[in-house]
């Protein structure tokens, strides 16, 4: 025998009755206040209410819980650092000085 849910061994909800269908292999279920019939078996639809409720249940017992808060970082600043000069560079006396001359649009020639 397969394992098989708790709830199918209960008995059937009154008015209802289980009757299996030969052609399709499968138990249909007859509720005869409605006087409906149904593939599903009413027995899973009680259980599936009864855990929703134990759930909510549940839910309701618990505390709600707080959102745990960011621990606050301490900014550290960076230490400060003495600025030291570039050293002016000198030109050296091998290289040769050159003299830059711009032209001048109203000067009309080289300076």
């Amino acid at each position: 025998m397969q394992n098989q849910p708790a709830w199918m061994s209960w008995p059937m909800p009154p008015g209802w009755e289980a009757r299996y269908d030969a052609n399709t292999r499968r138990y249909f279920f007859i509720n005869h206040s409605t006087r409906q019939t149904q593939w599903n078996d009413p027995r899973q639809a009680i259980f599936d209410q009864m855990q929703a409720q134990q759930a909510q249940q549940h839910a309701q017992a618990q505390p709600a819980r707080q959102p745990t808060p960011e621990p606050v970082r301490q900014h550290t600043p960076e230490p400060v650092r003495e600025a030291t000069p570039e050293p002016v560079r000198q030109p050296s006396p091998e290289s040769p000085q050159r003299n830059v001359f711009f032209a001048d649009d109203n000067a009309g020639g080289v300076p």
